[in-house]
């Protein structure tokens, strides 16, 4: 559970930053094809909100689980 906590947590940073530091030009293979495809069909400050929200979510769900597991919030 832990390990997952932190995989999670290390996956909404990543999203956060690279909503910052999106860049079209900086996409290659698979991934960037997906990200590319995913940014044509939304406008550019779409994709970085996009991303932004993703990152924010996944950060939440793991405090959030984290709280739970403590009984901190019922």
């Amino acid at each position: 559970m832990l390990l997952l906590s932190v995989v999670l947590i290390i996956l909404g940073v990543l999203s956060i930053v690279y909503s910052f530091k999106f860049d079209k030009k900086n996409l290659h293979g698979s991934t960037g094809e997906i990200m590319e495809l995913i940014i044509s069909v939304l406008p550019n400050m779409m994709g970085k909100i996009f991303f932004f929200c993703i990152g924010s979510f996944l950060i939440f769900m793991v405090v959030y689980s984290w709280l739970v597991e403590r009984n901190i919030i019922e």
